[in-house]
Parts: structure tokens; C-alpha cells; sequence
């Protein structure tokens, strides 16, 4: 009986050891709370209207899914005149580990919100947001038609020619201020009738662009070239060229010409 109860009192005394310091460690089944940490630098705060703004890439590191960048979005958002409520979005949930660019064109918005946002698969949502203000730009600059892209030619003598050949169009110039800017893809013209009406617009809409000579053909007719230029703010020079054109018919007497119907081209001349 004492043998018994020696046994029995051995196992008690193991039992209580192993209940001190047997537990086995369960898996903790606490909720990832934790947002994802975004890191971005170089943002711009401000620019000028008129100019492409770029935003640079970012990164993203969570503490359960580890690199997450590829989860980055960004937001650009123009902003109304109190500085707070969104006018509209100019770029939406883009790509934010890589670099996007978008145009500052308004001369009276010139508030913008840039988000950065990364979300990891429990749905914690990092976040970042900068500021952005554009300077208005009411500056011109100067539009420079170049006289010597055309051999004979001069703005004072204007354009001559046969209707039903080529005539060409010499190149132009556009410089925009701030910054000294080459604008000269902006550059258009248009043609009109001595009574000042403006000639078939329609025909007209590929004349821009004057960075090379325009090789065109044109009805017979007296006319008005004017090359203007608006600057990406909507700026328009106010210095407009205007160049006197005279187009004959052709001493051929077995062709019309009707000035609803001829063609152009924008070979380099």
C-alpha cells in the first residue's frame, strides 16, 4: 500500500511540473493593424503654369507583406478656389512606384493635391500628402517669322505664286516667357481674304507647327497670311505677322480653280 502510494504521489508531483512548464505556444491570432510605410522624395511644391510637372516613384514596406510598392497609387487632384474641395482629378490611382507626369494649364486653379496611397492585404492604408502650388504665368513672349527659310522671300513683299502649284510657307519662331521657352510647334497660321473673311477654316487645320517650311497650294486669289501662337497657359501673342499673299491663275485656260477645292502638304520645303 505504501508502494502504491508513492507511485500515485510521483505522478501528481510530474503532473504539476508539466502543467508549470510543459504549455505548448499557440499562434498568436492578433489582427495586423499596421499601415504600410511609404517613402517618396523630390515631390515638387510648386511650378509654373504651362510647364509638365513630374512626380517620382515611390517605395512601400509593410510589416507583415514586406515590399508592397507595387500596391503605391497616386492622385493628383486640381483643387477650387478655397484651396480644399476637389475641381477634378488630373491623374487618378495611377502607378505610384513608377514616375508620372501631368500639365499645370490653368491660370486661376492653381492649387493641387498630391495622394500617395498603399494598401497590404489586410487593408491598412498607408498614406502621404504633399501640396502643390502653381505660379500663373500672364507673360507672351516674341513670334519671329525667319524671312531666310525661304529663298526671295520677305514679310514686306509677301507671297506670290501660280494656283495649282506650290507655294511655300516659310518657318517661324516662338519664344514664350518665363524661361526663355521654345514654343515654335505652337505656332499657327491661318489665311484670309482681303475683306478680312477667313478662308475655308476647315481646309486649314493642319497649318501649325512652323518649326520647318510648309509646302502648300493655294487658290487664286488675294489674300492675308497671319501666323500667331498661344503659350501652354492660353496666352496669345499679341504681336501677330501678317504677310500679304497673291496667288494668279494659271495661263492655262483648260483648268479651274475653285477655292473649296485644293490641297497642301507639309513637306519640308
Amino acid at each position: 500500500m505504501k508502494k502504491k502510494n508513492l507511485m500515485v504521489a510521483a505522478l501528481m508531483a510530474a503532473t504539476v511540473l508539466c502543467a508549470a512548464g510543459c504549455t505548448k505556444t499557440k499562434p498568436s491570432n492578433k489582427a495586423d493593424e499596421e499601415a504600410p510605410v511609404i517613402s517618396v522624395t523630390g515631390v515638387p511644391t510648386s511650378c509654373n503654369v504651362g510647364e509638365t510637372v513630374t512626380l517620382p516613384a515611390a517605395t512601400a514596406t509593410d510589416n507583415v507583406d514586406g515590399d508592397v510598392s507595387s500596391k503605391v497609387k497616386v492622385t493628383v487632384s486640381q483643387l477650387k478656389a478655397d484651396g480644399e474641395t476637389v475641381n477634378r482629378d488630373i491623374i487618378y490611382e495611377k502607378a505610384g512606384n513608377v514616375e508620372q507626369t501631368f500639365d499645370v494649364s490653368s491660370n486661376t486653379l492653381l492649387a493641387y493635391r498630391i495622394v500617395y496611397v498603399c494598401k497590404d492585404a489586410a487593408g491598412n492604408k498607408g498614406e502621404k500628402t504633399f501640396a502643390l502650388l502653381a505660379i500663373a504665368d500672364n507673360e507672351t513672349g516674341t513670334l519671329v517669322v525667319n524671312e531666310s527659310s525661304v529663298d526671295g522671300f520677305s514679310i514686306e513683299t509677301g507671297i506670290s505664286g501660280v494656283a495649282g502649284t506650290d507655294i511655300k510657307l516659310p518657318s517661324a519662331t516662338a519664344i514664350d516667357q518665363p524661361g526663355d521657352k521654345d514654343i515654335s510647334t505652337l505656332v499657327t497660321a491661318k489665311l484670309y481674304e482681303k475683306n478680312g473673311t477667313e478662308v475655308a477654316t476647315t481646309l486649314f487645320a493642319n497649318w501649325e507647327d512652323f518649326t520647318e517650311v510648309k509646302t502648300v497650294r493655294i487658290p487664286a486669289g488675294e489674300y492675308e497670311l497671319v501666323y500667331g501662337v498661344k503659350d501652354a497657359a492660353g496666352n496669345e501673342f499679341e504681336t501677330k505677322v501678317r504677310i500679304p499673299v497673291s496667288i494668279a491663275q494659271p495661263e492655262e485656260k483648260n483648268h479651274a480653280y475653285d477655292k473649296n477645292n485644293f490641297a497642301f502638304d507639309n513637306d519640308e520645303g
